[in-house]
């Protein structure tokens, strides 16, 4: 019995002394451990909180304008919060993933983005990923307009008119509300007839956001999403009966 219980200790014990000693960035085996940055992408430019098609020279990162900051895959059971930086200024922190945060600020040059995450145990130190980025955001307040969710929900895998889905809730989570209460959640209808129908549009603030739909009958849908400002973000929704 004494020799189960040390065999058990070890089990227990071994695998957090592996994970307080590696890399954020390297995986375990099962997926569970892997921490990054997936967006800014290394190498890539993005303007106006896109993706441009072309990489840089050099394989810098170059962000001209806001940037919506994704960070995914670490392990939440684990960890006590994730926090986004910048030049070690603390600019969002949350506790479980994707954590996702929209950088519009007065940046010129090369300055560090870091990802710091905190693990529930106080044995096992803090993780740290940085990246360098390139920022050339002189007048922050040019992205603060408005962008615009076009949506379409359609039954099933089909994207014919006829499986258009009408009268169905859809609800925007902002990723990260303010405290001022202007950036709460919304829901909007889709449309019941003719062209309208399956179809939903709504005017939000740029950043990241949750679309969530909870319709009986059908298989929870979320998909998170970046609006951008001034620009439409288009999305096209299956939802899948409960039935199939």
């Amino acid at each position: 019995m004494r020799k189960t219980y040390i065999f058990l200790f070890l089990g227990l014990m071994i695998p957090i002394i592996i994970l307080s000693n590696v890399s954020i960035s390297v995986s375990s085996t099962d997926g569970h451990h892997i921490t990054e940055i997936e967006r800014p992408a290394e190498g890539k430019i993005y303007f106006n909180d896109k993706e441009l098609f072309f990489t840089s020279v050099g394989n810098k990162t170059i962000v001209i304008g806001p940037i919506t900051v994704i960070v995914r895959g670490f392990f939440s059971k684990m960890i006590r919060k994730v926090e986004i930086k910048i030049d070690n200024n603390t600019i969002h922190s949350g506790s479980f993933g994707p954590v996702a945060c929209r950088i519009n600020k007065k940046l010129m040059g090369m300055h560090e983005l870091k990802i710091v995450v905190h693990f529930r145990s106080p044995k096992i130190d803090p993780f740290i990923l940085t990246r360098k980025i390139f920022f050339f955001n002189p007048v922050p307040q040019l992205f603060d307009i408005k962008g615009t969710i076009v949506g379409v929900v359609f039954e099933g895998n089909s994207s014919s008119y006829d499986a258009r889905l009408g009268g169905i809730n859809v609800t925007i989570i902002p990723v990260n509300r303010d405290t001022s209460g202007n950036n709460t959640p919304v829901t909007v209808t889709t449309g019941y007839m003719l062209l309208n129908r399956g179809k939903f549009r709504v005017r939000v603030k740029p950043g990241p956001y949750y679309i969530h739909i909870r319709e009986v009958g059908y298989k929870p849908w979320e998909e998170m999403v970046i609006v951008r400002a001034g620009a439409k973000t288009r999305v096209k929704i299956h939802l899948e009966s409960l039935a199939s």
